[in-house]
């Protein structure tokens, strides 16, 4: 719309802002006689018209032949003279001369002066029209297209019967047709759809035959497991056409919602975890610069230390979230070569030793094999089950670290002689982003990330603990095909 149409209309930047940006709904600035003054960007995206096209000319243009021929457009706009709004269900021409099913609404409106205009507010059901024509051919084509849709769908006629469902929607709510169809809604005697809450639902929308309906409801199925659900309504009769079928669709997204909330978990968890290191970071930097002016080299080199330290710690933490995203999507990167297993384990004890220098660690066993694998991926995997050994464990206590090859595996264990692990926190122990110890530094993300590494070369992870007695994690490797 240009800049004096809005000043012609004046009635603020609310409907300027209004008939700019909508992206869903098409509006037409029109006079009281139906004379075309502007359109909006959503119109000419669904329709194709822009205002060179249609300004100074009458909206019957955008009417079919039938309609025109049978007075709809005058009529329209003398319904909303008298009542001050006027709603339609018809087609409207595309410039290209197809014609597009849409809903409408025509509202008189006035200025600041007291001039009066007609805004037209279109909405596309198109799409929803050619379902409805589908459904609507015959009875054959109706329950064909409704059992191969993959969402569960109930059609439901004015008086609450219903009329018909589809196999995904028997498979959903664990029931048959024949326990549904021909029969009221309120007899099927099903727990979800008898429950006065979706009977009120139904109701609500078989009254209310212009308002499209969605909602999220929580469904327990027979095994007793939650599903959220949403539930949204479409009708598929003609505007002329009394009384009216509803279609009811129901998705099942409670993997949506999951994932959506993991996903803030996840945020607010790292968020969380960053917080500490950052803040002793942020603390080392600014005694860095009050020492540098007093020229204390002592002090600066210990915070030096600190700021490296914790550099570190966070550029880990980071590769960790980096890792555990490409191995979310199964795009973990192997480079693999033939390397001695045993010597590849007696690299990574020598160096565990010079990390945690207080801890005693003991190899027993050995397998003679040379292995074709990651070695720096399996390094990973092994420095991780030693680290979670120093953590829960005691420092001042043994770890062992065995190897066997048992069964055409390689089996690893680490052992440590800590307080352990109940039974019922064993199952989470490889899941992405937990700890049994909310106090312990880490973001949960060390052993999800070597049970991905160890799948990664066909092998498998586990772990026994006794209260009390230590905790052991094992992995294993197949001797052939890693």
């Amino acid at each position: 719309m240009k800049q004096e149409d809005f000043e012609l209309l004046d009635i603020g930047g609310f409907f300027n802002s209004l008939f700019e940006h909508a992206s869903v709904n098409s509006m037409i600035l029109m006079t009281l006689e139906g004379i075309i003054i502007s359109v909006n960007n959503a119109f000419t995206s669904t329709f194709g018209y822009e205002d060179k096209d249609v300004k100074d000319r009458h909206f019957s243009l955008l009417f079919t032949k039938e309609d025109r021929e049978a007075g709809r457009p005058e009529l329209e706009i003398q319904n909303v003279k008298a009542v001050g709004s006027a709603q339609d269900r018809n087609f409207i021409l595309h410039i290209n001369g197809h014609k597009i099913w849409a809903s409408g609404e025509t509202i008189l409106v006035s200025n600041r002066k007291g001039d009066t205009f007609l805004v037209k507010v279109i909405q596309n059901l198109h799409e929803q029209k050619l379902l409805e024509n589908f459904l609507s051919d015959s009875n054959e084509l109706q329950e064909s297209i409704l059992m191969t849709i993959s969402d569960a769908l109930i059609l439901i006629g004015p008086d609450g019967t219903v009329l018909k469902v589809n196999t995904s929607f028997t498979d959903l709510f664990e029931t048959t047709a024949e326990a549904f169809e021909k029969l009221p809604l309120t007899k099927t005697g099903h727990s979800f759809w008898a429950s006065e809450d979706i009977q009120q639902m139904v109701a609500n929308v078989l009254s209310e035959t212009d308002q499209l309906y969605k909602q999220t409801f929580v469904f327990k199925r027979n095994n007793g497991k939650k599903r959220i659900i949403s539930i949204s309504s479409t009708f598929l009769s003609e505007i002329e056409i009394s009384p009216k079928q509803v279609l009811f669709t129901i998705q099942d997204v409670t993997e949506a919602k999951l994932n959506e909330k993991r996903k803030k978990d996840m945020i607010g968890f790292i968020s969380h975890e960053l917080r500490n290191p950052l803040t002793r970071l942020n603390l080392a930097t600014q005694m860095i610069r009050e020492f540098t002016m007093n020229k204390n080299l002592v002090e600066i080199a210990s915070y030096v230390k600190i700021a490296e330290t914790v550099s570190a710690q966070l550029n880990g933490l980071v590769s960790e979230l980096h890792d555990a995203t490409k191995a979310g999507y199964h795009k973990l990167q192997m480079e693999k070569s033939h390397f001695p297993y045993d010597g590849f384990v007696h690299e990574t004890i020598e160096a565990a030793k010079l990390s945690w220098p207080g801890i005693n660690i003991i190899k027993q066993g050995s397998v003679g094999i040379i292995v074709y694998a990651d070695k720096q991926r399996l390094e990973q995997v092994l420095t991780n089950y030693i680290s979670n050994a120093v953590k829960y464990g005691g420092r001042e206590k043994e770890i062992i670290i065995s190897v066997e090859e048992k069964e055409s595996s390689i089996i690893t264990c680490v052992k440590d002689f800590g307080r352990g692990i109940k039974q019922e926190n064993l199952k989470y122990l490889f899941r992405r982003l937990y700890r049994v110890d909310e106090k312990t530094e880490g973001l949960g993300l060390g052993l999800y990330l070597s049970k991905q590494i160890i799948k990664a070369h066909n092998g498998q992870v586990w772990v026994k603990s006794t209260p009390g007695n230590g905790a052991s994690f094992y992995f294993s490797l197949p001797v052939k095909g890693i």
